[in-house]
């Protein structure tokens, strides 16, 4: 590899005119110099196009055209793209300073590598930090599991999308994640973690993973079960296949604590593991429980041999062992439901409820009383949301130093 080798950006792009300029900025002014930025429009509407416009003279290409569908936008990129590194960063999200020079002697010192990502931040609308995330290595049997690869964060030779193929226009939320199991496959030992912070993820209600939660779930297993049933899978890897469903199970009940995504869920389900495996009252219960329904003051009921039973058919219909979790998990876990559904309550103003929950959850699982989301289960309940709004707000203020954009 040369000494400076140009690292190709791509930002496929799309009404995202509050932070597009934020994006580009991050890119343009890193302090590598033999870098080019690709920005893939899909006919933005909100004033997106004026400010890549304003841009133009200092990029390598960009193109806005209606119904040019995220993976379409990459793969475009890809055949415009001169760098012998690629990158890809939403309009959303941002490269912290220095990300690029790290990437290019990352690559250099691991000439094996041919892909790679690194850990990044969170933060919400206006740019506070909200959390980090520090990935673990890569290995099949995790990314079969939970995907450990933000993508904001991962960077490839040019050489990747040749062997690996390209992004998969058929999928529309999932395409990062059908990318790495397809090249894990094939390159398990060469995709590598570089343990530094090298971009943000910004988390906010316009994001589309955001607006649209389940139909991105289910292609997510839609994407799954693709690569599960794969006649050219190695005995190893077809071994772990179960690892691929057990996440997903746990994602669906979590997001059916919306009374809204509840129905179109259970339909879903009740598709995979029969729709006689439960009575109607058991699936109305598992539904209560969830949504943390009943305005009541009665104690907060736990449809455990429900979910156990759930889970047992739903493993058993990818053709895996029914493993059930261990019961301390099971605890973490209906612990973290009724966390959810008391967040759901205290947001509706049911802040007795909200606290019947929390109590709940924390009886169920004790280590939940440290958390962040348990804490501000409580706050809400006891404070109010006006009050702790404001107490929110002026903690956010006293968090601007760490505003990174």
């Amino acid at each position: 590899m040369e000494s400076t080798p140009k690292v190709s950006i791509l930002t496929p792009s799309y009404n995202q005119a509050t932070f597009i300029e934020a994006s580009i900025r991050s890119v343009l002014e890193q302090d590598y110099s033999n870098i080019e930025l690709l920005i893939l429009d899909g006919g933005s509407s909100d004033g997106s196009v004026d400010i890549i416009r304003a841009y133009s003279e200092r990029l390598a290409y960009w193109v806005s055209q209606r119904g040019l569908g995220q993976a379409a936008a990459l793969n475009e990129g890809i055949i415009h793209a001169q760098g012998s590194i690629v990158g890809w960063l939403n309009t959303d999200d941002i490269y912290l300073p220095g990300a690029i020079t790290k990437v290019v002697e990352f690559f250099k010192g691991n000439p094996d590598c041919i892909m790679m990502y690194g850990d990044c931040r969170v933060i919400d609308k206006d740019g506070t930090v909200v959390s980090s995330i520090h990935a673990p290595d890569f290995s099949m049997r995790r990314l079969m599991g939970r995907n450990p690869v933000m993508q904001t964060s991962a960077f490839f030779r040019r050489e990747f999308f040749s062997q690996v193929g390209t992004f998969d226009v058929k999928f529309r939320y999932a395409i990062d994640y059908d990318l790495w199991l397809r090249a894990g496959l094939m390159f398990e030992n060469r995709i590598k973690h570089l343990p530094q912070m090298l971009a943000c993820y910004r988390s906010h209600p316009g994001a589309q993973s955001a607006k649209e939660g389940v139909p991105a779930l289910l292609e997510l297993i839609a994407v799954r079960e693709n690569f599960a049933f794969r006649s050219d899978l190695p005995k190893p890897i077809a071994a772990l296949r179960s690892y691929l469903f057990v996440d997903p199970f746990k994602s669906l009940l979590l997001m059916a604590s919306s009374s809204e995504a509840q129905p179109p869920l259970f339909d879903y389900l009740r598709s995979r593991v029969g729709g006689s495996l439960l009575t109607q009252a058991q699936w109305d219960a598992l539904g209560d429980f969830l949504c943390g329904a009943g305005k009541t003051r009665g104690p907060v009921e736990e449809p455990l041999d429900s979910i156990k039973k759930l889970q047992r058919a739903w493993m058993r219909h990818y053709g895996g062992e029914p493993q059930e979790l261990e019961e301390s998990e099971h605890k973490r876990w209906l612990g973290m439901l009724a966390l959810q559904s008391g967040h759901k309550q205290v947001n509706e103003g049911h802040s007795c409820r909200a606290l019947q929950l929390g109590v709940a959850a924390v009886k169920r699982y004790p280590r939940l009383i440290g958390e962040i989301g348990t804490l501000v289960l409580f706050a809400k309940a006891i404070l109010g949301k006006k009050i702790f709004a404001l107490v929110r707000s002026v903690y956010r203020k006293l968090r601007r130093r760490q505003t990174v954009g």
